[in-house]
């Protein structure tokens, strides 16, 4: 099993399966979850109907697919305190995109999990957790995360951008 991403609600599910109307992954809810289903062919003619839509479609397609790139960037040349913190960093920017908290938020996922996206090991991670609460940079409860010290959590990326790693939404 390999982690591919996480997401978070409003957010779209389901693009790679576009090009041949199947999927190559599964989806695993994390915590209660509404989901809002459209078939392709209703998608289809939702684009035919609804000006801009097509476009807006493209618009997302592009992103995931940037995001992805820069994801895969960051997992072969960044470090494992750079890939946590760019991690927790995007987070923070999807949650502050959807009108919540960018620095007091819940992590759904276990730390297994979050190191197998990040090819690191549930050992790593929680040893990175630790080191950033004694640096001062997060307080951490169970999987609750407050950034106490956002500048020093982007610091630790290396040209860290904002927009870099948010998903499409």
């Amino acid at each position: 099993e390999q982690v591919l991403g996480f997401r978070l609600p409003g957010e779209l599910a389901g693009l790679d399966g576009m090009s041949d109307k199947r999927y190559a992954n599964n989806l695993v809810a994390l915590e209660r979850t509404s989901i809002c289903e459209l078939s392709y062919d209703d998608l289809e003619e939702s684009c035919r109907s609804l000006r801009g839509l097509i476009h807006q479609l493209m618009r997302l397609a592009s992103k995931e697919i940037t995001t992805d790139q820069k994801m895969l960037l960051l997992l072969g040349k960044c470090t494992a305190e750079e890939k946590l913190a760019a991690f927790l960093l995007s987070l923070s920017t999807r949650y502050k995109l959807r009108g919540l908290s960018s620095t007091n938020y819940s992590l759904p996922m276990s730390r297994r999990d979050i190191g197998n996206y990040l090819g690191l090991t549930i050992e790593t991670v929680s040893r990175l957790f630790t080191r950033y609460q004694e640096e001062g940079v997060l307080k951490v409860s169970r999987r609750e995360i407050t950034i106490t010290d956002l500048p020093r959590l982007k610091g630790k990326v290396e040209g860290y951008q904002e927009h870099a790693f948010t998903s499409a939404s």
